[in-house]
């Protein structure tokens, strides 16, 4: 095992994009730069296109670097091979060898660095002992399930001890029960062999669930590195908030007017301790997690809410999606164009199309400021959760 470390990584497409000079080529990726320690299970999470995968063909060795050093353990590894940088990779397609029995599938790595038969056997035994494939030895990969192909992918990476690990989106071609289930054998794995392991999903609940560190990144760029718990807790930008959570964070458009915030014909108070990060005039979008807004008593139809700063918003419901134990409703805010989720107890379930009043606890509120997207405030409970 070793460390993986990026420094100011930057890819282009190709060398310089047909020939365009650096400075006019668009990077797929830009100055990229984290350490993963020895050891680790880190998660590169974002929405599609924003580079992730790119990343993890770059520290295997399947991209050219165009500009930045890579280091795997103290080696410099920008000019070596692929082959040569004792790094294991599992795409998305398990590539398994359809010709070969899964027995010859998961010793292949270790017959092309040609460790003898006798040390062979003993290793291919224990890696499929530890992934539960005993019985399946004998068997093609055609006459295997989804999730029994993606373990002997697994083993197969397994059985040649890398230095690290790199996982690109395994668990995307498996069912929802499936996928829960392999991704705990994941975690159990990592606790087992204790390989430094690089995991690329879209799926913010693998990451959450995997992750030692977790490194957000959208546009080619890092938005945030953090502790699961500590990023979803106090997103550093717009875009974490967003898209952390499930379901996403509420975000609401808003102009602090010195005092309050306006949200179209309606206000929200402002507690001191926002207003003091806060300009007079200043555009914010205002973030809530869905679990933290509930429903107030419906008003009546021809009541008129007060104008003054309040926590209450009036609301009318949108749809309405069952979830078993809990109801996610999505409601459009009184003279906004957004809409935001919340969830509930069926009891609790609203009727489609009715006039509600949310309560908004301000002490729940993040502010990201609207130009650059930057948080400018988070709840105070949000700094003792990752304390």
């Amino acid at each position: 095992m070793a460390t993986v470390r990026l420094e100011h990584i930057t890819q282009y497409a190709d060398r310089w994009q047909a020939g365009k000079a650096p400075s006019e080529a668009v990077p797929i990726v830009q100055d990229i730069s984290f350490t993963v320690p020895d050891g680790e299970f880190w998660v590169l999470v974002g929405p599609s296109g924003c580079g992730k995968s790119t990343l993890l063909r770059t520290i295997a060795g399947l991209m050219p670097i165009s500009q930045g050093q890579l280091y795997i353990g103290e080696r410099l590894v920008n000019q070596v091979p692929a082959r040569q940088r004792d790094v294991a990779m599992v795409f998305q397609n398990y590539a398994l060898y359809p010709h070969m029995s899964v027995a010859e599938n998961l010793g292949f790595g270790l017959k092309m660095r040609q460790v003898p038969a006798a040390e062979r056997q003993p290793q291919v035994a224990a890696i499929a002992q530890a992934l539960g494939l005993e019985h399946l030895m004998a068997r093609k990969p055609s006459q295997l399930s989804g999730g029994q192909q993606q373990r002997v992918a697994l083993g197969r990476a397994l059985a040649r001890q890398p230095q690290a690990f790199l996982l690109d989106e395994p668990l995307s071609n498996l069912d929802a029960q499936l996928r829960d289930e392999t991704r705990t054998e994941l975690k159990q794995l990592h606790q087992q062999f204790g390989i430094t392991t690089l995991y690329v999903t879209h799926d913010q609940v693998e990451a959450m669930t995997l992750a030692d560190q977790i490194v957000v990144l959208d546009a080619g760029q890092i938005q945030q590195i953090g502790a699961p718990q500590a990023v979803y807790a106090k997103p550093a930008n717009r875009m974490v908030a967003a898209f952390l959570g499930n379901p996403p964070m509420n975000l609401l458009s808003a102009v602090f007017d010195g005092d309050a915030f306006q949200l179209g014909t309606q206000s929200l108070a402002c507690l001191p301790e926002q207003r003091s990060e806060l300009a007079a005039g200043q555009p914010v979008w205002l973030g809530i997690r869905p679990e933290q807004v509930s429903i107030a008593q419906a008003p009546k139809p021809s009541e008129v809410l007060p104008s003054s700063p309040s926590a209450r918003l009036s609301a009318q419901v949108g749809t309405i999606e069952p979830l078993g134990r809990e109801t996610l409703v999505k409601v459009k805010v009184s003279g906004l164009s957004d809409w935001i989720n919340l969830i509930v107890l069926p009891a609790q379930t609203p009727c489609p199309d009715e006039a509600l009043t949310l309560l908004f606890p301000l002490s729940d509120l993040f502010i990201f400021d609207a130009e650059t997207g930057q948080r400018c405030f988070s709840p105070t409970r949000s700094d003792r959760h990752t304390s």
